[in-house]
């Protein structure tokens, strides 16, 4: 490669604490490269200090100008994204943009001539064509596998990359730095199929995008228990996230195809959420429908009782769909509702959050990006119910009278296990600045029958809004909001309508009562409310 146009920096991330695959393996592979790099830089994406204590102890041994340490200030974890993408920022700060990075993971091992290769075919491909190509990729070989990938300038397609990858992963990956900042670098929320996504939406963002062929193997991929591969929490959620971030782009014949390597090869278990995901975007966006969103974790022993009293609403004119946001789930909750998760109707996304507020907004999200025409999206806790199989066609019918983009009922209140006398009903009070302020006030002081009812909200896309990142009172909040907000939201106030049967023996709604973090909250709220109420009566006025 002509040194006065382009220079080569090298990137590897590290983790888990592979400091002797680092040192023995990956580094010392590229301090025996026929040519020299201008830059080395380390990327540490350990959680565990000592393991970076010894890691920068042994790169200051060497003594070597050229090895810069940098701790990973983006995502951890999630295949080294987020450390990728801290080092593609520090090579942007240093380096031109014609420059380029060659990527390599710290358990992965480069021949000696690795950078050589690649060097002449970019020569070869400026000499030919007279511009650099934006990546250059060499053969690699799988320790797990009996021969190396090998690839054609024709297989590099939007197709191939969608159904699997065929053989560009991390530690052949060598872009020009201008392409990685133009696709602004990693997908910091997937955990697995990272490269596919990467080259996805190089080829995306420009169809004309070079790819030079390095053809020789001269990478070497070691795969382990516990590297990613094999990590079937993290892959099996990185394949969905994948599935979910492009199904726009296949084909009945190509989701076939990429589900059925996934079940092969990782014994992906997800897929018939992804097939309902492809109907739902392809055959059924036009569709009017309400959305009924379930946060949940281990909901094992109440989940039944809640889908069903979903499921069996009646005199619906619109259809209705139910998103069940799985966090982090491990009591096997699937097992008790096999059945009932076949339906089409009947969705599962995966989050891991630990955070009610932030699953909940997923689900928002998800129904924002898919789900097309909906009338109403409405919220069900795991552990509640319906009261009866008409409340959702009551709802739905003052929703088209009104032509509101708010809804609110009331609710009942179960108590060990049983519907107890006191209810929570919706009344139009509620939509007068002083009695809601009032109400307020006597929820921060701890008195329970002052509690909104705010498990009963429906929203159009129109109104849809985020819960606020509160870990109690986030749905108060969220309908103090949109009782009190800058909008101009039509509110219907549904008086008659006992909608569901709420559950205070839930154990959030327990383990809340029981720290200061209860009262806390109701406190904000209620300033909340003050400071709303008062725009709103100066804004009125103006």
């Amino acid at each position: 490669m002509n040194s006065k146009k382009s220079r080569i920096g090298v990137l590897i991330s590290t983790s888990m604490c592979r400091n002797d695959l680092l040192f023995g393996r990956s580094l010392a592979s590229v301090l025996s490269q026929s040519v020299e790099p201008d830059s080395i830089l380390i990327v540490d994406d350990n959680e565990n200090s000592h393991a970076s204590e010894e890691l920068v102890a042994k790169l200051n041994s060497y003594h070597n100008p050229k090895i810069h340490y940098l701790k990973n200030y983006h995502t951890h974890g999630f295949s080294g994204t987020g450390a990728w993408n801290s080092g593609i920022e520090w090579y942007t700060s240093k380096f031109n943009d014609c420059d380029y990075i060659a990527f390599l993971d710290d358990d992965d091992s480069w021949e000696s001539t690795y950078l050589e290769c690649q060097c002449n075919t970019i020569n070869a491909f400026l000499n030919k064509n007279g511009s650099l190509p934006g990546a250059c990729c060499a053969y690699l070989k799988r320790s797990d596998c009996p021969s190396p990938h090998t690839f054609k300038q024709s297989d590099i397609t939007n197709e191939n990359f969608l159904c699997g990858n065929i053989g560009i992963q991390g530690s052949n990956m060598f872009f020009r730095l201008d392409t990685l900042k133009r696709i602004n670098g990693f997908d910091e929320k997937l955990p697995s199929c990272t490269d596919r996504d990467l080259l996805i939406r190089l080829l995306q963002l420009s169809p004309k995008i070079q790819f030079a062929i390095t053809p020789m193997v001269l990478v070497n991929h070691f795969a382990w228990d516990g590297s990613i591969t094999y990590d079937k929490g993290k892959k099996h959620l990185g394949i969905t996230r994948f599935f979910e971030k492009y199904i726009q782009l296949y084909t009945p014949e190509l989701l076939k195809k990429a589900i059925h390597r996934a079940e092969k090869l990782f014994n992906y278990n997800d897929s018939n959420n992804i097939y309902k995901l492809f109907d739902l975007v392809h055959n059924r966006a036009d569709e009017k429908k309400i959305v009924i969103g379930i946060a949940l974790h281990n909901g094992r022993n109440t989940i039944r009782r809640c889908l069903q009293s979903i499921l069996n609403q009646e005199n619906l004119s619109s259809h209705l769909w139910v998103l069940i946001a799985d966090d982090d789930s491990n009591d096997g909750w699937e097992e008790n509702v096999s059945d009932l998760l076949t339906l089409t109707n009947v969705m599962v996304i995966r989050v891991k959050n630990n955070a009610t507020h932030k699953t909940r907004n997923d689900i928002h999200a998800y129904v924002k990006k898919y789900f097309g025409s909906v009338e109403l999206i409405g919220r069900l806790d795991c552990d509640d119910t319906y009261s009866d199989n008409l409340v959702l066609s009551r709802i739905e019918h003052i929703q088209k009278q009104s032509r509101a983009d708010v809804v609110l009922a009331g609710n009942y209140l179960r108590l060990e296990d049983k519907v107890i006398s006191r209810v929570n009903r919706a009344t139009k009070d509620l939509l007068d600045c002083d009695y809601l302020i009032n109400r307020l006030k006597d929820m921060s002081n701890g008195i329970p029958e002052a509690e909104l009812p705010s498990c009963n909200v429906f929203m159009s896309k129109r109104s849809l809004h985020d819960y606020p990142a509160k870990n109690s009172a986030e749905d108060h909040f969220l309908l103090v909001d949109l009782l009190l907000g800058k909008n101009d939201y039509r509110i219907a106030i549904a008086e008659d309508v006992l909608l569901t049967v709420y559950n205070l023996d839930g154990k959030i709604t327990a383990d809340n009562k029981r720290c200061a973090l209860y009262l806390q909250t109701r406190k904000e709220l209620y300033q909340r409310g003050l400071d709303l109420c008062k725009k709103k009566k100066e804004n009125s006025v103006h």
